[in-house]
């Protein structure tokens, strides 16, 4: 009888051994998710506006709230929800409440240039007027025109190009082209003919001394962002981490005849090193991004592609 019972105490123990691994697991894996999940989120999601629309999609509002809710400035009704306030101004959404353009310089003015070369400055003008003649120059699409009222647009001015802009110059490049949308994007067609679309953060419209032709003027885009510069710190370094994991694996996979002498062991052996090839290249391409030589990154590519 002494003999069971003390067998049973040593069943016992491994049980609540057992038990104490499950439990310390489990909240390891919760405690994972709890700081994967949030970073994970925030890499793969774009940073939110700080108020309803864009401050660059949107138009400064002096007049008060109405009874309704409402705010009606510069002949347009903002219904409650398409304005907010800021630093002590309200903010009409005016992109989000109609279709909207932007023109580069205030109404009574248009741009002077001198040789055909920047600086661009905005200077009077009386003649500016023509510029609100859109009637005819609406695209639906890239070979279709259509005809639009001429309070279609709300119009946003200045320029909003915090990183430079430069001129689309049909006339001078026929890659220039561009096409204003019936929605109030513009667009143009990249190096491989794929249709690119901004809207009126990312351009501007004007004439140009005087003329009567209207010239697009898109935004210089910054490089790389806070989220994507995280992106391409944390994304690599967690590659990097992997690799001494992966690589002893294989190690343990290769000394072992056991785990490598059938055909599971070799095909995950294969992956293995496939991963390993493929995170150094990806980690090194990430790393080094613009810097990187042409011929570099065009092996490096194959390398990815093909492991």
């Amino acid at each position: 009888q002494m003999n069971r019972t003390a067998a049973g105490a040593g069943e016992s123990k491994p049980q609540g051994t057992g038990r104490t691994r499950l439990v310390l697991g489990v909240l390891l894996v919760v405690v994972v998710l709890a700081v994967v999940v949030p970073i994970f989120y925030w890499l793969t999601t774009d940073p939110p506006s700080p108020g309803l629309c864009s401050e660059d999609l949107s138009i400064p509002l002096k007049n008060k709230v109405e009874p309704n809710g409402s705010i009606v400035d510069r002949g347009e009704v903002f219904p409650e929800g398409y304005y907010f306030r800021k630093n002590g101004t309200t903010l009409g959404c005016l992109c989000t409440l109609k279709s909207c353009i932007r023109k580069c310089c205030a109404l009574d003015e248009t741009f002077t240039v001198l040789n055909s070369r920047p600086p661009f400055v905005c200077v009077k003008d009386p003649s500016s007027s023509q510029f609100f003649k859109f009637t005819s120059s609406v695209h639906k699409s890239a070979n279709e025109k259509v005809n639009v009222t001429e309070n279609h647009f709300g119009f946003l001015f200045g320029d909003v190009c915090h990183y430079g802009k430069f001129w689309l110059n049909p006339s001078a490049s026929p890659a220039d082209k561009s096409y204003l949308m019936v929605d109030g994007r513009i667009l143009i067609h990249g190096r491989n003919k794929e249709e690119l679309y901004f809207d009126a953060s990312k351009y501007c419209l004007e004439s140009v001394n005087g003329s009567e032709m209207i010239y697009t003027f898109m935004c210089v885009q910054p490089t790389v962002d806070a989220q994507t510069k995280a992106q391409y710190t944390f994304y690599p370094i967690g590659m990097l981490l992997s690799i001494p994991f992966l690589v002893g694996t294989f190690v343990v996979y290769a000394i072992i005849p056991d785990l490598h002498g059938n055909l599971h062991g070799k095909s995950l052996m294969s992956h293995i090193l496939s991963l390993v090839s493929a995170y150094i290249t990806l980690s090194v391409v990430q790393i080094k991004g613009n810097d990187m030589s042409g011929s570099w990154c065009f092996s490096l590519a194959f390398v990815i592609q093909f492991s």
